[in-house]
């Protein structure tokens, strides 16, 4: 086992069509997330933490 902490880690979030990005994508359910994203298609985000990182220029859309 290590004896010093190591790096973070972050999440990568697939979230279909109608499905809202939460806290507990992030093992936080109490954690507050205002998912700003198109819910009428299928996306992804990533990222450390849902501050600041939910409008929607942190998702990524399937392009047809």
């Amino acid at each position: 086992m290590p004896k010093e902490v190591g790096p973070g880690g972050g999440t990568l979030s697939f979230l279909p069509q109608g499905v809202s990005l939460t806290g507990s994508v992030m093992s936080s359910p109490n954690e507050k997330a205002d998912d700003q994203s198109d819910k009428s298609k299928d996306r992804i985000w990533g990222g450390q933490s849902l501050y600041g990182t939910t409008d929607d220029s942190y998702f990524f859309y399937k392009v047809d």
